[in-house]
């Protein structure tokens, strides 16, 4: 028996150099998502670096922000009226303003300097307001009789919080406000204006000046641009030899009785203090006279920032009174006629008033004025009674049968121009350096 055959199996031939592709292609794609690695590796670092330099470049504006906005408050607040220590307006008359509590001025030189507060450890320093921002907005401290320190607040994520600093100078008026800002509430960020970590700091400071609420102090007790008369007894007095002792001047004619009480510097009762007939004053304006005694025009002094206005609506005694010793350091802008219809005093020594009123002036028989009062009718019929330390000014004539009692203060007036008046940046005095 013969084995069944068996048919060859056919084979391919083997081509040289198969099993070496493989291996090159495995290379090939091995390399190439090393490449494609790499390139993801490098998207990816690149990807976090702009994230934080994002991250850092939104804290250092914020801070930046922060700092500025600090600046701005402290103009607001500085010409502002009295505050809390939390920083909020108050009518308790115990409170200072703003300005009060952190700037002193010299009414002789004008110059400003900072509040300093004696500390038991680090001795005189000056106070430094702060503000600190949490969910509910701005929580801010104005301290009084310590040392700087941050206001509580919840904070939600960053908490940005500024603090102040006052910088005098030797020129009249002229002080720097510096702002320095964090995106933590950390002292040591503000004190070294140098971030901390992942937080940044900022600091800016501006130039600005306390403006004079009057031009020059008034030469006489009583200034009127036209003319003068009153039909019942005056009692003027002006015992001020540097005002050479004038107590009423006036563009026009000035009439007065027998039974007038003219006193002046030599402090005997005459009509040598009186001057009539003034040209300078004749040939002004009502806007120039304006110009002349505040120092810049009618609707500019009406829209500074520390201007407060009142309308009186025929009686507003206890207003008044209320609204000068809630504004310190602030001119009180009257709409319409000022009826003082209360026995009040109105400003103080210490805290004079600036009034000016668009219409006339009527005092009560017991009331006293303390400061400047400045009438801008043109025909003001004046009333008797009343009595002001310090210096009247009318825009245009003055008559009718009486007049308030006038004595020329120049302390008073010397505080008014030094101590009253809007703070305000003095142009190219901006600085984040």
């Amino acid at each position: 028996m013969h084995a069944p055959s068996r048919r060859p199996r056919a084979t391919l031939p083997q081509l040289p150099g198969r099993s070496q592709r493989g291996v090159a292609t495995l290379l090939v794609v091995m390399a190439l998502f090393f490449l494609v690695s790499m390139v993801a590796a490098y998207t990816s670092r690149n990807l976090v670096f702009e994230q934080r330099t994002s991250a850092n470049q939104y804290r250092a504006t914020q801070a930046f922000e922060v700092a500025d906005g600090g600046l701005e408050w402290a103009l607001a607040q500085l010409n502002g009226g009295r505050v809390d220590a939390a920083c909020a307006l108050s009518t308790d008359g115990t409170q200072q303003s703003f300005r009060n509590r952190y700037l002193t001025v010299d009414i002789d030189t004008g110059t400003v300097a900072p509040v300093r507060w004696v500390s038991p450890a680090a001795g005189a320093v000056a106070l430094s307001p702060s503000c600190r921002r949490n969910a509910a907005g701005w929580a801010c401290n104005c301290p009084l009789d310590n040392e700087p320190a941050l206001p509580d607040a919840d904070a939600v994520g960053i908490s940005p919080v500024f603090r102040l600093q006052i910088q005098g100078t030797t020129t009249p008026g002229i002080f720097r406000i510096e702002s320095t800002a964090c995106t933590a509430n950390d002292d040591a960020c503000l004190r070294a204006a140098r971030g901390v970590g992942s937080e940044a700091a900022a600091r800016v400071n501006t130039t600005v000046v306390l403006t004079p609420a009057l031009a020059a102090p008034p030469a006489a007790a009583i200034t009127a641009r036209g003319d003068f008369a009153v039909g019942s007894p005056l009692r003027v007095v002006n015992q001020d030899a540097a005002s050479n002792g004038l107590t009423i001047r006036a563009g026009g004619a000035v009439i007065t009785s027998p039974a007038d009480l003219l006193v002046s510097a030599p402090g005997a009762p005459g009509g040598q203090s009186v001057l009539e007939h003034d040209l300078s004053l004749k040939a002004m304006g009502p806007e120039r006279f304006f110009s002349t005694v505040f120092g810049i025009g009618r609707d500019a002094y009406r829209q500074q920032p520390s201007v407060v206005t009142l309308t009186c609506g025929g009686g507003c005694g206890d207003r008044l009174r209320d609204t000068v010793a809630a504004n310190p350091g602030r001119p009180v802008w009257v709409t319409d006629a000022l009826v003082v219809d209360s026995d009040v005093q109105i400003g103080s020594p210490e805290q004079p008033a600036l009034l000016v009123t668009v219409g006339g002036l009527q005092l009560a028989a017991g009331a006293h004025v303390v400061g400047v009062v400045y009438v801008q009718a043109a025909d003001w019929a004046a009333s008797a009674g009343g009595t002001i330390d310090g210096a009247l000014l009318a825009e245009g004539d003055v008559s009718g049968a009486g007049a308030p009692e006038v004595h020329y203060d120049p302390a008073t007036l010397k505080r008014v121009r030094a101590t009253m008046g809007t703070v305000v940046r003095v142009p190219g005095g901006w600085r984040d350096f």
